[in-house]
């Protein structure tokens, strides 16, 4: 009896739990339960009542929406119907039979309504009762008619009478003109036009749009250039230039004025269209949701969901679109700030849509992906832990580089009707009679084989935006995921062309030894083919090799060879004692000059290379040791990805840690002008447990940027000190890769050995490159130079000015904004007043100490004055305030905690 309480209570309730009481107290509960049972029975035959009612409304008001023609195919149906006793058993032939014929090709029907009159007319088998929901009704239509053809070829192309292209035809008479950079929109429209359920989109009858809305804009603009495509026709240049100038004015291109012009991202500018003509409904679900430590701070908005139109992956560190999906869906553990206890957000795909785009960011060549040509959604990341639908492969867009708003060309490649694949290129050959517009061509290719520009892998395995659409195939048997013949192939190929790139026959046999080596300790085919494609010497590439596998993904490697040493082993001690301290991006920094220098005979070269080695299996070895493993992962809207790492000792402070990332991670991903960079950037924070000469230093590869600092800046820095810290490294050190042009790199290259002598509010200073001042750096003596006026150095002074201010404007009003401010006004100053000697002030004399502290403390409020004055406009910058006595004052506290920690350092040694 308890138990059944209990189940009646969680099916009805405590209300009928109550009544069960009253209406069984003359038994021992039986009539009470069988009065429940029997009200259930009587009020589940008055909803059925009532749904019936419902559902015979919905299927006339469906019914009527459909065009005349495609009402009259369906009484064909039912007439066809009720000449056989057994409905259900032909129904499926009968779909199949109208699906062959070309009547339901020229229908240009609502597929969601067609699937609802075919419930309501018994052509399908019907549930219990319809679906409420379209979509639920969609996937019921496509599981019975996929079966038999194609549901592609039921589905709509525009306009009712107009038939579905099968085929795309090859040749230069099919395809988008070129003008002006347009290849990315000619890539979408091909992409759009080769899925049917995209094309359905734009045609105002199928999807109705508000008159004034931006989806009806783009509807009129897009669906006569699709109509055109689906005939096999060519999209005139002015037409797409009319496209440009239609997506430039409703906010979906890149740059301002100048965008029509200029070349775009893709995916984003997919994603802009589909959010505005795609209803919610048609899009991916994904439900984030928060599991807090302590259950009493649980609350009901801890749960939110989102529409994805295009679900944005990374590439960067994974082999195989499922490994992308797992670390987009997976956990993120979360402690302190505004939350009442530790908690994790997880994020879950609740909905699955008719058709699946997936953007893919890389950071380079290298991040080759295994994207299959069919897959199923992984139970892994379902809301109800149950396998999702099947997908399969429809179209692809690929571009020949990977810097995604400047250079570059765009392709296309589809699905081509004859079970092969074609690819549609818009820059075919130039036109003769119009300067600055190319015709198209579109070809068939082996998709296996088929690579873009100077890729090293096939072109699937490159792209930048994915199409699935749900496969036909959608039973248990059917295989969760289909490889493209050329996946097996894919690592092993792309590296014996890595290994014989570029290189002398006689270092062929070298590479391979050090790649079987690297690969057999646990490094991945994409990483290796990476490091091969950086790698200018044997030696270098050895060093690089290490260093990749000090990253926490290999701290699991077992089987350890003779042949790693460890650093009690290296007998060049002098060495050793002179680059233990440095980071391993510092070493990998000194890995890089060595070969130069072995090259050119000096002796010490080979030895130090040796000890660099030495100590990168040091820190590898640490990692592991250590339990070196991330703190902290999040990434923006924007895609900006922000992962801090650290070691138990810093986990010590869990306090002061949790406070300090909430700040930092804030400050760093709501920074616009950090989120503005595109690709959008990895930046990995490493919290070393050591004291360094260097407090901070920075490593970069494109978009992935990797800044060392000692831990104890967690607990004896505020998170504006680490904030203007974090300024200088990524605004100095690490964006000019994504933000100078080769030709300001160029001229800043050419002036890095000047002397340039100018004013800074009134003072004069000097700044050049001294052999006697052993830590004086390029990048520092180039800001300097820029405040004194030098314009080769300017791109990378407004750099550093614009990171700074972003992060400002990132910072809550308070403290910690004039920390920040005031850190930037310290390193100016100390770059102009020492001329970047790091060890003026610390080794100086008490009484040059505070001569020095004075001069640094005036320059830098001028500093802040000149700030001021240049962005007076910016109501963040003019709302703060710096004197030369508040800087004097925190310049010392500075270099209190400096000599604290250094001394701490030094008793524990």
């Amino acid at each position: 009896m308890a138990a059944q309480r209990r189940q009646l209570t969680r099916a009805f309730g405590p209300h009928a739990v109550a009544q069960l009481g009253k209406e069984g107290k003359e038994g021992s509960g039986q009539g009470g339960e069988q009065a429940l049972v029997s009200r259930e029975s009587e009020e589940r035959a008055l909803v059925a009542q009532q749904n019936a009612v419902q559902n015979q409304q919905l299927l006339e008001q469906a019914f009527s929406q459909l065009p005349k023609r495609a009402q009259q195919y369906l009484v064909w149906l039912q007439s066809q119907l009720s000449a056989q006793e057994d409905s259900g058993s032909d129904a499926g032939a009968l779909v199949a039979q109208g699906g062959r014929s070309p009547v339901l090709q020229v229908l240009g029907m609502d597929p969601s309504l067609f699937a609802t009159v075919l419930v309501g007319l018994k052509v399908m088998p019907a549930t219990e009762a319809l679906p409420r929901t379209l979509t639920g009704v969609r996937q019921l239509f496509f599981s019975l008619a996929s079966a038999k053809y194609s549901p592609s070829a039921s589905l709509p192309l525009l306009e009712s009478g107009e038939p579905v292209p099968l085929d795309i035809a090859h040749g230069e008479q099919r395809g988008v003109e070129h003008v002006q950079n347009s290849c990315y929109a000619a890539s979408i429209l091909n992409l759009v036009a080769a899925v049917p359920a995209y094309r359905r989109l734009f045609d105002v009858r199928l999807n109705p749009t508000r008159p004034d809305s931006d989806a009806r804009v783009l509807q009129r603009t897009i669906a006569p250039l699709l109509r055109t495509l689906g005939g096999n026709g060519t999209v005139a240049a002015a037409d797409v230039t009319r496209l440009l100038n239609v997506l430039q004015r409703l906010g979906l291109l890149h740059g301002g004025e100048a965008a029509v012009a200029a070349q775009q991202d893709a995916s984003q500018v997919m994603m802009g269209i589909l959010q505005r003509v795609q209803p919610r409904r048609e899009q991916l679900l994904t439900a984030h949701g928060v599991e807090y430590d302590n259950p009493d701070a649980q609350n009901q908005d801890s749960v939110r969901v989102e529409s994805e139109a295009v679900l944005q992956l990374t590439a960067v560190g994974h082999r195989t679109l499922e490994q992308a999906l797992a670390a987009y869906f997976g956990g993120e553990r979360r402690a302190g700030g505004d939350v009442a206890s530790p908690h994790t957000t997880r994020t879950r795909a609740v909905s699955f849509p008719p058709v699946l785009s997936i953007g893919m960011l890389r950071q380079g060549a290298g991040d080759h992906i295994d994207m299959p040509e069919a897959f199923r959604i992984p139970a892994t990341i379902t809301g109800n832990g149950q396998p999702g639908p099947r997908y399969r492969l429809q179209a692809f867009v690929v571009r020949n580089t990977f810097s995604h708003h400047n250079g570059g060309h765009y392709v296309a490649v589809m699905r081509d009707g004859q079970g092969g694949w074609a690819e549609s290129d818009d820059m075919g050959k130039g036109k003769d009679g119009e300067p600055g517009v190319m015709s198209p061509r579109t070809r068939g290719i082996d998709v296996n084989t088929h690579a873009v520009g100077d890729h090293p892998a096939p072109a699937y395995a490159l792209a930048t935006l994915y199409t699935y659409v749900l496969d036909g195939d959608q039973g248990a048997d059917a295989p969760d995921r289909v490889s493209f013949p050329g996946a097996m192939r894919l690592g092993e190929d792309a590296i014996a062309r890595s290994i014989f790139e570029s290189t002398n026959p006689k270092d062929v046999g070298e590479r391979e030894r050090l790649t079987r080596k690297f690969l057999a300790k646990g490094g991945t085919e994409w990483e290796a083919i990476d490091i091969l494609r950086r790698a200018s010497s044997n030696t270098l590439l050895a060093a690089l090799f290490e260093l990749t596998l000090m990253d926490e993904r290999r701290k699991g490697t077992k089987g350890k060879r003779k042949d790693d040493a460890q650093p009690k082993d290296v007998t060049k001690s002098k060495y050793y004692d002179a680059f233990r301290s440095m980071s391993p991006a510092d070493l990998l920094n000194m890995a890089k000059s060595l070969p130069d220098k072995i090259e050119r005979g000096w002796d010490a070269g080979a030895e130090q290379l040796e000890v660099v080695n030495a100590l990168l299996r040091q820190y590898q070895d640490a990692l592991r040791g250590e339990d070196y493993g991330p703190l902290f992962t999040k990434q923006n809207k924007a895609g900006t990805r922000l992962e801090i790492h650290g070691t138990r000792n810093i986990t010590k402070a869990a306090a002061k840690l949790d406070g300090w990332m909430d700040g930092v991670s804030r400050a760093l991903l709501r920074s616009t002008f950090i989120a503005s960079r595109k690709p959008p950037l990895v930046i990995r924070i490493l919290l070393r447990p050591t004291v360094t000469s260097d407090i901070a230093s920075t490593y970069s590869v494109g978009n992935r940027i990797t800044i060392n600092l000692d831990d104890y800046q967690v607990t004896d820095f505020t998170v504006g000190q680490s904030i203007g810290l974090l300024a200088h490294e990524i605004g100095v050190h690490s964006l000019d890769s994504s933000t100078l042009s080769a030709k300001e790199l160029q001229d800043e290259a050419k002036d890095k050995d000047s002397k340039q002598t100018g004013q800074h509010q009134g003072e004069a200073f000097t700044i050049a490159a001294d052999p006697k001042l052993k830590k004086q750096q390029d990048d520092h003596l180039t800001i300097g130079r820029g405040i004194l006026g030098q314009l080769s150095a300017l791109p990378r002074l407004n750099m550093y000015e614009s990171t700074l201010i972003s992060l400002l404007e990132a910072l809550p009003e308070g403290r910690d904004r004039w920390e920040a401010a005031a850190a930037y006004c310290i390193d100016i100053a100390r770059i102009l007043v020492n001329n970047d000697d790091p060890t003026e002030m610390m080794a100086s004399n008490p009484v040059s100490k505070l001569w020095g502290a004075r001069k640094i403390s005036v320059t830098a409020a001028n500093e802040w004055a000149r700030m001021r004055a240049k962005h007076a406009g910016n109501k963040v910058v003019t709302s703060i305030e710096i004197s030369a006595s508040q800087i004097f004052s925190a310049l010392f506290t500075l270099l209190k905690v400096l000599n604290k920690v250094k001394e701490e350092a030094s008793k524990k040694r």
